[in-house]
């Protein structure tokens, strides 16, 4: 967690809004205690590309496909501003899938109502 939270400062955490920040850690810290050998997994950046990431490892962790779209909505609430903008149309990418779903996470129509309003 230690180098996660230091990723994060480089953020501006006073940017964020804290009670977010804390879970999408916490589910960070959860998805690398996992053994994800036999299961379907997506690349997520932990800082993401649109907020100045990288593709370096330790910027990189492998998420199962629920995992990652929990992280991309938790983003969207984390950050404010311009920011706000960029993560959430990262987010609003997730919902383009094609054909083969491969695996990706479909989010009920709950959510998916509630997201579509909260970004107009």
């Amino acid at each position: 967690m230690d180098q996660l939270v230091v990723s994060m400062t480089s953020l501006r955490l006073n940017d964020m809004n804290p009670h977010y920040c804390k879970r999408y850690i916490k589910l960070l810290d959860y998805a690398r205690t996992l053994d994800t050998t036999d299961m379907y997994v997506e690349i997520h950046h932990i800082i993401p590309k649109c907020l100045g990431g990288t593709n370096i490892k330790s910027n990189l962790i492998k998420l199962n496909a629920r995992q990652h779209f929990i992280a991309h909505l938790l983003l969207t609430k984390m950050v404010e501003g311009q920011k706000k903008y960029k993560v959430y149309n990262a987010f609003s990418k997730m919902f383009c899938v094609g054909k083969d779903n491969n695996g990706r996470y479909l989010p009920s129509s709950k959510i998916y109502r509630s997201e579509e309003h909260t970004s107009e």
